[in-house]
Parts: structure tokens; C-alpha cells; sequence
């Protein structure tokens, strides 16, 4: 058996299934439009866009998210982004995961260079590079 984890732009899926059962999914992935990518745990990659309340950060390239389960604890993370998130079930991973996606692209990203430390400029190009548009609905 393999895990396997697919995400819609909203929420993540974890599905336990043999082989044969991910590759049928990964066909059916490919032919509905899905924005994410299965990949063996411990990640996933998203590739289109991350929603938060009532925005939507159309992606230009993947994040890649490691996930892991260790004493009951869920952890999203995506080195590249600096974001390190933590649940105790996976929806609170997951929802901690998309709010501090948010946080940094707010409070990193929009700031001007000249009030960022070194690290945090760095980390302000990564989330610019990644983030193609932001766009907010009602």
C-alpha cells in the first residue's frame, strides 16, 4: 500500500491505496483539470493557485510541500517559502498551512527592501517569484 495526496486548491485528499489504484488516479487527475500533482508521502506539490478566505494566489510555478505525521502532529511544510506549519489533525494543518501562506506573502512580500533584514528580502523574492497574482473576491 502507498499514501498518496492530491490538492484541489482548497483542501488536501489522502488516499491509501495499492499501485495500480494511484496510477487510475493520477489518469483521472490528468483529465479533470485538478490543480495538484500526486506524489508519493511524504509531499505533494501544488500547482496552480493556494485560496485563503477570500483570496486566491494563482501560482507561477509549484510549491512543493513536505508532509509528515509524528506523535498525532501534522506538519505542512514548504522549505523553499519558509513556511512550517503544524495541526493536530490535518484540517488544522492544512488551514495553518494556507494562513501562514497569507502571513508571509502580507507581511514579507509586500514590504518595501528597505525595512526586510537580508533573510527577509531573500525570502520576499522566493514568495514574488512564486506568486504571479493575487486576486480577491467578495
Amino acid at each position: 500500500m502507498l499514501t498518496a495526496f492530491a490538492f484541489d486548491g482548497t483542501s488536501f485528499t489522502h488516499h491509501l491505496c495499492s499501485s495500480s489504484h494511484v496510477e487510475q488516479m493520477l489518469n483521472l487527475e490528468q483529465s479533470s483539470g485538478v490543480v495538484a500533482r500526486l506524489v508519493w508521502e511524504p509531499g505533494f506539490q501544488i500547482l496552480n493557485h493556494i485560496s485563503f478566505e477570500h483570496r486566491r494566489f494563482n501560482l507561477r510555478e509549484p510549491i512543493h510541500v513536505t508532509v509528515s505525521l509524528e506523535d498525532g502532529l501534522w506538519e505542512y511544510q514548504a522549505d523553499a517559502l519558509g513556511i512550517e506549519s503544524f495541526g493536530w489533525s490535518k484540517a488544522s494543518a492544512e488551514s495553518s498551512f494556507f494562513e501562514d501562506f497569507a502571513v508571509v506573502y502580507d507581511q514579507i512580500a509586500r514590504e518595501s527592501d528597505d525595512r526586510l533584514t537580508p533573510d527577509a528580502i531573500a525570502l520576499k523574492h522566493a514568495f514574488l517569484d512564486v506568486v504571479d497574482s493575487v486576486i480577491i473576491s467578495q
